[in-house]
């Protein structure tokens, strides 16, 4: 018993010394940025102004010629939502729990006026709703699907 003991330390501290000595081998290198996205900025004619998109491939998508689901995010900054569904479906991707997606948010320039269908009595914003979902479904969706694999 005493035996096996010491040849587990001897084991322990050889294993120890070996790795300690080596060094990680890493495709990235000091200093390199990381990255989980594009920017770009399309005209809307609906809305009659500039929409940033923040744009985020599959790991994969470079190097294969699938077709990938779209994901679109409304309301988002890099902080707010983008950066979080990057990374959980990169995750559930990798592990085959979902498929790979592309990643399109929205970022938004007046949320209450785009997002709610009518005026409300405490802000003078809103009833934008329909000409948002028309910027979607007649100018951002067909502009997604000609510029990316979908």
């Amino acid at each position: 018993m005493k035996k096996n003991k010491i040849h587990f330390i001897l084991v322990l501290i050889l294993t120890t010394l070996f790795f300690s000595g080596q060094t990680l081998c890493f495709a990235q290198k000091e200093g390199d940025d990381v990255v989980i996205g594009k920017y770009k900025v399309i005209h809307s004619k609906i809305l009659d102004e500039d929409r940033l998109l923040f744009v985020h491939l599959p790991q994969d998508y470079e190097v294969t010629r699938l077709a990938y689901p779209v994901l679109y995010l409304l309301w988002v900054d890099v902080y707010n939502y983008f950066a979080d569904a990057a990374i959980v479906t990169e995750k559930l991707g990798s592990t085959g729990e979902i498929p790979p997606v592309i990643i399109i948010g929205v970022a938004n320039t007046n949320r209450y006026r785009d997002l709610l269908p009518v005026k409300t009595r405490d802000r003078g914003e809103g009833g934008g709703a329909d000409n948002f979902l028309r910027f979607l479904e007649d100018e951002l969706i067909p502009h997604v699907n000609a510029t990316y694999r979908t």
